[in-house]
């Protein structure tokens, strides 16, 4: 090639050759990466999208929330009661035994079972020998008074607070345990 004739133009067209290809290259890489990271850019939209629809769910769900757990709360409340009554003696036949044991000078004013255990509040005209008459009846034990017996200021009767142990297998439990039940 000879020097001089249109080394000119040619040098400028070569130059506007290059810098287009650069420009076509840097145009190339910058839509490579705008391809690369518009798969991240949008997966992360849609964390963030989810992220504000989960916190709004939550929102919403609130009061169900509190209902359920105040639900459950309820529920171990239950649960709880139900295996306090299933160690609870059914009360007909001990009502049966102390209908047949009580004399007729003697009467209750408040009873109380806790589990076998039967509390007697009551005034009679001999309180030991209620206790007594009390510890001979089948199904029975440990029959004591709680505390002394007291007779008030003019009074005719004794006022007891008798404890009895009573034997389940005779008298029975107020719900029979089951093995179905949950």
């Amino acid at each position: 090639m000879l020097r001089g004739y249109g080394q000119d133009l040619r040098q400028r067209l070569a130059r506007q050759g290059l810098l287009l290809r650069g420009a076509l290259l840097a145009l190339a890489l910058v839509l490579l990466a705008a391809l690369a990271l518009t798969p991240t850019l949008m997966l992360r939209q849609r964390a963030i999208q989810a992220q504000q629809s989960f916190e709004a769910l939550q929102r919403q769900a609130a009061p169900q929330i509190a209902q359920r757990e105040a639900l459950m709360q309820r529920l171990e409340r239950l649960q709880a009661l139900d295996k306090l009554l299933a160690r609870q003696l059914a009360l007909p036949p001990v009502l049966d035994m102390l209908t047949r044991a009580l004399p007729d000078g003697a009467w209750l004013t408040a009873l109380r079972t806790e589990g076998g255990k039967l509390v007697l509040n009551g005034n009679a005209d001999d309180a030991a020998a209620l206790v007594q008459r009390l510890a001979a009846q089948p199904g029975v034990h440990d029959v004591r008074l709680a505390s002394p017996a007291t007779r008030g200021f003019g009074a005719t009767k004794e006022t007891f607070i008798i404890e009895l142990q009573l034997d389940a297998h005779r008298y029975g439990l107020a719900r029979p345990a089951s093995g179905g039940h949950q």
